[in-house]
């Protein structure tokens, strides 16, 4: 590992933390040794935000033995999640390697489970994903868990057990098409499977967190959901926007057409003055809402069209 060539790597691994500390060395000579074993030029790119708790004392250290080992420090907004996606975006974008590797620096993750990722990706797969066994969280962890990911199974047709497995690899231009916003890291094998990725997953032991405190509330989960149904509404409209936008307007259109009618028919047949009024008031909202899906579709399409033909 000492003569590292650049061009020339098998597997970047991509290792985000968040108040970790110092507990993260024995997490990560773990991994070194990993590596070791493998007998291949590797890098671990570590991710750690500009907080009291970070790792740059221990990561500074191991690189001095190290030298395949690099520490960036990201100045995130105040908002963990936001701070992940932008760990990620960051680690991908930096990488190097044939393959990619992304893991937790918490501990819960096992390093001697990579060559399972490695050989499915070998085998012909974009990207894999882990399946956690035996799980060591609390009963309202697991049971909420559990939820979501057969809400998201159900919604989206994936089949993946846990969707938000922070232990995953990928083939590298597959994980550098990943543009992560906001919480759609929990979302990575939906967003490679719309894009015509083939996936997998494979069972990984999960340990008890050995140190420090989970990010896990249930006001995060809620986010989760507010985020899936974002990200579905995004990938649906991905492809030709103005068709989601043209047909909501149509609809709305319809509506207001058919509100204008009876509000006429009640004023004029019957006299029934204020809900004529009343009827006129809503048609005319959905009127001018039809209008601005529409003014907004062509504005999305306008914009997609540019990016696409000066990106």
């Amino acid at each position: 590992m000492s003569n590292l060539k650049k061009d020339n790597i098998y597997i970047s691994f991509v290792i985000q933390a968040y108040e970790e500390g110092n507990d993260v060395k024995g997490f990560l000579k773990e991994l070194v040794d990993e590596i070791e074993k493998m007998n291949k030029d590797c890098e671990i790119i570590f991710l750690d935000g500009d907080t009291k708790n970070n790792s740059q004392k221990t990561l500074e250290e191991m690189k001095k033995n190290h030298r395949f080992i690099q520490y960036h420090v990201l100045h995130h907004p105040g908002v963990a999640v936001v701070d992940k996606a932008n760990k990620y975006n960051k680690g991908f974008e930096l990488a190097k390697g044939k393959y990619i590797v992304q893991m937790d620096a918490d501990g819960q993750d096992v390093p001697k489970e990579v060559p399972k990722f490695i050989e499915k990706l070998d085998e012909g797969y974009d990207m894999v994903t882990g399946w956690k066994q035996k799980r060591k969280d609390s009963f309202f962890y697991k049971l909420t868990s559990k939820f979501f990911n057969k809400l998201t199974m159900k919604l989206t047709g994936v089949h993946v057990h846990d969707m938000n497995n922070g232990f995953k690899a990928y083939k590298s231009h597959v994980a550098k098409s990943l543009n992560l916003k906001g919480g759609y890291f929990r979302f990575i094998p939906l967003i490679l499977t719309k894009h015509g990725y083939i996936i997998t997953e494979v069972p990984v032991e999960h340990r008890k967190r050995a140190f420090g405190k989970g990010k896990f509330s249930f006001i995060s989960r809620s986010k989760g959901i507010f985020d899936l149904i974002s990200l579905l509404m995004v990938l649906k409209m991905n492809g030709a926007p103005f068709y989601f936008f043209g047909w909501g307007g149509l609809i709305f259109f319809l509506k207001g057409i058919i509100l204008l009618i009876l509000s006429f028919f009640l004023y004029y047949t019957y006299e029934l003055y204020f809900l004529g009024i009343f009827l006129l008031v809503f048609s005319s909202i959905s009127l001018l809402l039809s209008s601005l899906m529409i003014i907004l579709g062509i504005i999305v399409e306008y914009f997609r069209f540019y990016e696409k033909n000066n990106g």
